[in-house]
């Protein structure tokens, strides 16, 4: 399920309405946070939040309607403003239950998203050159290993400034990482690409793994 932007003040502006309707889009959230699906949830999530604490931030704004004069003595307008009208007191109660569901839920999120990163584990293959803004991220997933051809970029686009690009899959072995490093060397412009291997348990590849290992490595990189 997803949920439109505006969604808190679509009609009927009414709280146990829209509450059902945000319950509902929860309980498909926390389902896959269950089998740590953890995206595109947390940025959903992060999005509405903003959204509705934006809201909290500037609805004076959207409360004020005619100009009715003049109080001289606090030196502020005076508006004809709907402020204690029923519409208004549900819609603050479906804003202020929701901003707290949402920190709920994506607190539960971050704890899955600290899990999985506490059992990453990060390492070297090879060489380490002086140029590291383009090269190569091995994820070892259970049996499996997928290369990653990564591209940092200038721009950060959301929250991630690094480009993955699959471009092998091979089988766990020994002398796997280097055998994979020699041909895609071959393969590509890079002569001497940096190259990290990320080992991992088993969790959603798409949704959970390359999302973390995006948030995390430019910054690891920038440590080597």
């Amino acid at each position: 399920m997803k949920l439109d932007t505006d969604w808190f003040t679509k009609q009927p502006i009414d709280f146990e309405y829209q509450k059902w309707t945000l319950l509902s889009f929860l309980r498909d959230v926390r389902h896959d946070f269950d089998i740590k699906i953890l995206y595109p949830h947390l940025n959903d999530i992060k999005y509405h939040l903003s959204n509705l604490e934006k809201w909290v931030h500037t609805r004076e704004f959207y409360i004020k309607k005619d100009l009715k004069g003049f109080d001289f003595e606090k030196m502020t307008l005076i508006y004809d403003t709907p402020e204690y009208s029923p519409e208004m007191f549900e819609l603050n109660s479906i804003v202020d239950y929701s901003i707290s569901s949402f920190r709920k839920m994506f607190g539960i999120g971050r704890e899955i998203w600290r899990e999985v990163e506490n059992q990453m584990k990060w390492h070297i293959v090879g060489i380490i050159p002086n140029y590291k803004d383009e090269g190569f991220i091995m994820l070892k997933v259970g049996e499996e290993v997928i290369v990653y051809r990564y591209n940092i970029m200038p721009i950060i686009v959301g929250d991630i400034n690094i480009e993955l690009t699959e471009v092998a899959r091979d089988y766990w072995g020994l002398g796997v990482y280097e055998s994979l490093k020699l041909k895609l060397i071959k393969q590509t412009n890079l002569p001497l690409p940096l190259t990290i291997a990320v080992e991992s348990d088993v969790y959603p590849i798409d949704s959970a793994l390359i999302p973390i290992i995006q948030s995390l490595a430019v910054s690891k990189i920038k440590m080597i």
